[in-house]
C-alpha cells in the first residue's frame, strides 16, 4: 500500500511539472471553473459555444481531480490502474516539451476539490484568464472533509488567487456564499450573473414548454446592461440550466465571441447526461434523469423542478444518498425528505440515509403507503416496473456512488440509447 501511494505521488509530481512547463511554453488562455454545483454543465456549455471560434480543449467528463488537470493540459487519457499507461503518458508529456507541436489556444478546465487546500494549490501554478464560480449552497458536497460550509466556500473562492493581472472573475452571486472580493482589485474585473435583477448578466422570463403533457424545452431571456436575447434550450428543464448558460454566455462574450453567435450556439447545446435530462420512459412515462451526482442544493433544485411541472399522471421521486456530507448528512437528508413530500406523490428511497429521507417525508405529510425503502437499484427497478404508468413523471437522483443511472436505464423506453444519453456507460464503469 505504501509503495502504491508513493508511486502515485511520483507520477502526479512528474505530470504536474510537465503540465506547468507546457503552459509556459505554449501560453494558452485558460478558463477555470469551480463550484459545488454545475461545474461540468458550465464547462460543457462554454465549450459548445466557443469551439468553432477557437482551437480549444476541455476537461473530459468530470476530469477535475489532482490527476485530471495535468492530464487535460497535456492532452492525455487516464492510465487507470495500468502502470504501463502511466509511463506512456509521462513519455508523451515529455515529447510536448521537445520541439513545437500543435497546441490549443484555449483550455477550459474544471477544477474540483476533495480536501482543504486542493484549489489553492492549483491556483498557485495555474495562470487563469477567466475564473468561474458556479454555486456552492448551504451544505456543499465534500463538506465532510472541511470544518464548515464556510470553509468550502473559502476553498472555492481561492480559485480567484490564480487570476492573471486583468483577469475576469465570473461569479454566481445569487448564491450568498459567493461574494466578490471586498475591495475590487484593479488587477481583477468582476462580472456577476444570476436571476436577481441586480446582477450584471440576468436571466428572467423563465418558462418550461410542453409537447402535449411532456416537458420538452426551456426558454428565458438574457439581459445585459444594453442588450436582451431570447434563449431556448431543448431537451432540458430546470432553473439550474439558466445559470449554466448565463455563465457560458458571460465567458464567451468576455473571450470576444459575437453575442449573436453566442445566442445561436446556445440553442445547439446538448444537455450534459444526468443533468435534468428529459427521457422517454416505459408505458408512456417521463423520466427526469438527474443522476450525474447529488449535492443538497442540486437535490432541492431538482425537486423544485419536479414540483413545478405539469403532468397528467403522478409525480414520483426516486432518491439515493447524498454522499460526502459528514456531520451535515442527517440534516441535509431531512431537508430533502421534507421537500420531496411537497414535490411528489410517490417517494422511493435507497441507501444508508433512506430511513431519514422516508421519515422526514412522512412527517412533512406524505402518506407512509406512498413511501418505499429499497435495498438497491435492482429493487428500485422492480418496484418501479410495478408502479409506473402512462403520464407519470419520474425524477431520479443520487450521488455518483449510488449508481442511480441504472434505474434510469431500466425504465427507459429505448434502453438501446443508454450509451449516448446516460452517465457512466464506459466499460470501466460497467465493470
Amino acid at each position: 500500500m505504501f509503495l502504491k501511494s508513493l508511486l502515485k505521488h511520483i507520477i502526479l509530481a512528474i505530470l504536474t511539472t510537465e503540465a506547468k512547463l507546457v503552459l509556459k511554453k505554449y501560453r494558452p488562455r485558460i478558463v477555470a471553473i469551480t463550484g459545488s454545483v454545475g461545474k461540468t454543465s458550465t464547462k460543457d456549455a462554454v465549450y459548445t459555444i466557443v469551439k468553432d471560434s477557437f482551437n480549444v480543449r476541455k476537461s473530459e467528463k468530470s476530469f477535475n481531480s489532482e490527476f485530471g488537470l495535468p492530464l487535460t493540459i497535456l492532452g492525455l487519457p487516464t492510465g487507470w490502474n495500468k502502470p504501463s499507461l502511466w509511463i506512456q503518458n509521462i513519455a508523451k508529456g515529455f515529447l510536448l516539451l521537445i520541439g513545437t507541436h500543435p497546441y490549443p489556444e484555449l483550455l477550459i478546465l474544471e477544477v474540483g476539490a476533495d480536501h482543504p487546500g486542493d484549489i489553492a494549490t492549483v491556483a498557485s501554478w495555474l495562470p487563469i484568464d477567466i475564473a468561474v464560480i458556479t454555486k456552492i449552497g448551504d451544505i456543499p458536497v465534500h463538506v465532510e472533509y472541511y470544518s464548515s460550509p464556510e470553509e468550502v466556500a473559502k476553498e472555492k473562492l481561492s480559485l480567484l488567487s490564480g487570476l492573471k493581472k486583468g483577469g475576469v472573475a465570473v461569479l454566481n452571486t445569487d448564491d450568498p456564499r459567493i461574494t466578490p472580493p471586498s475591495q475590487k482589485s484593479q488587477d481583477m474585473h468582476v462580472v456577476t450573473y444570476g436571476i436577481d435583477a441586480s446582477r450584471d448578466i440576468v436571466g428572467n422570463n423563465i418558462t418550461v414548454h410542453y409537447n402535449g403533457d411532456t416537458p420538452v424545452r426551456l426558454s428565458y431571456t438574457i439581459t445585459t446592461s444594453d442588450t436582451r436575447h431570447s434563449i431556448t434550450l431543448n431537451h432540458t428543464i430546470g432553473t439550474h440550466n439558466v445559470y449554466t448558460t448565463l455563465a457560458a454566455f458571460t465567458v464567451a462574450s468576455t473571450l470576444g465571441v459575437d453575442e449573436k453567435l453566442i445566442v445561436e450556439r446556445l440553442g445547439n447545446i446538448t444537455p450534459t447526461p444526468g443533468r435534468l435530462h428529459v427521457i422517454e420512459g416505459i408505458r408512456g412515462s417521463i423520466l427526469i434523469d438527474d443522476t450525474y451526482n447529488a449535492a443538497p442544493a442540486a437535490m432541492l433544485s431538482g425537486l423544485n423542478t419536479l414540483n413545478s411541472l405539469r403532468t397528467t399522471g403522478r409525480k414520483i421521486a426516486v432518491l439515493g444518498d447524498m454522499l460526502e456530507l459528514g456531520d451535515y448528512a442527517e440534516k441535509a437528508h431531512e431537508e430533502v425528505g421534507a421537500r420531496a413530500a411537497e414535490a411528489c406523490d410517490i417517494l422511493i428511497v435507497l441507501g444508508e440515509y433512506a430511513c431519514i429521507l422516508a421519515e422526514s417525508a412522512e412527517k412533512a405529510g406524505l402518506s407512509s403507503k406512498h413511501i418505499h425503502i429499497a435495498e438497491d437499484t435492482k429493487e428500485v427497478s422492480r418496484l418501479m416496473s410495478d408502479i409506473i404508468s402512462k403520464g407519470d413523471c419520474v425524477f431520479i437522483k443520487g450521488s455518483q456512488g449510488m449508481r442511480m443511472e441504472k434505474v434510469v436505464k431500466a425504465l427507459m423506453a429505448h434502453p438501446e440509447e443508454a450509451s449516448s444519453l446516460l452517465v457512466r456507460q464506459e466499460d470501466e464503469w460497467q465493470k
